[in-house]
């Protein structure tokens, strides 16, 4: 092997090394960029249950039909949201990851858990907002000691009671750093308000 070609390839396994490092410290930063954001609930959006949405008023046959799905005999109850987060980035670098799980608790009822498979990055020094749309089919959940509660949840979230229902969405980032992913430790809590007669 002649100089040169020893000369290049030492120059490709050094410049090879040193962009590897950069990824692992960039990793490192979104890592600790990440858990210092600060997050908080922005807003609520297209709450819908087995079609009936929590936007428009209810008629008389539109309660009792809700009501009957709620009493046995329907094939599925689904019931989706779409949940706005602000998170706010103080730190003097980027900050992001590389999938998000998550927990959707209502009235203390832990009605689904998931996970966000979108990359997300917020800039440094700034504000970006982080859409999380869930959806879970209530039937699942009528059932034994769950029954009673996740009615009301419903009733709540749909307006047909002056009583809200409080809502905690747990979430946990996971970064990659270098070619291995890793999880924030513990999950993060957003609690926020939803339902009663205010529409």
């Amino acid at each position: 092997m002649n100089l040169r070609r020893k000369i290049n390839l030492l120059l490709f396994f050094f410049l090879t090394l040193g962009f590897s490092g950069c990824s692992l410290l960039q990793g490192f930063s979104n890592a600790i960029s990440m858990k210092d954001c600060n997050y908080s609930f922005n807003r609520v959006s297209d709450i819908e249950v087995a079609g009936f949405s929590a936007d428009t008023q209810f008629s008389f046959l539109d309660v009792a039909k809700i009501v009957a799905l709620l009493s046995g005999g329907a094939e599925s109850i689904p019931l989706s949201m779409n949940v706005v987060l602000d998170v706010e980035n103080p730190n003097t670098k980027d900050a992001g990851f590389e999938k998000l799980d998550y927990v959707l608790n209502i009235d203390n009822v832990d009605l689904l858990s998931g996970q966000l498979t979108e990359s997300f990055l917020v800039s440094a020094g700034s504000k970006s907002q982080l859409p999380v749309n869930l959806s879970v089919d209530l039937l699942t959940l009528l059932s034994g000691d769950s029954k009673e509660p996740v009615v009301k949840i419903v009733k709540n979230i749909l307006g047909l009671t002056e009583e809200s229902s409080k809502v905690q969405l747990k979430i946990k980032p996971t970064i990659k750093i270098g070619q291995r992913e890793h999880q924030v430790a513990s999950y993060i809590p957003i609690d926020f308000v939803v339902g009663g007669q205010e529409k």
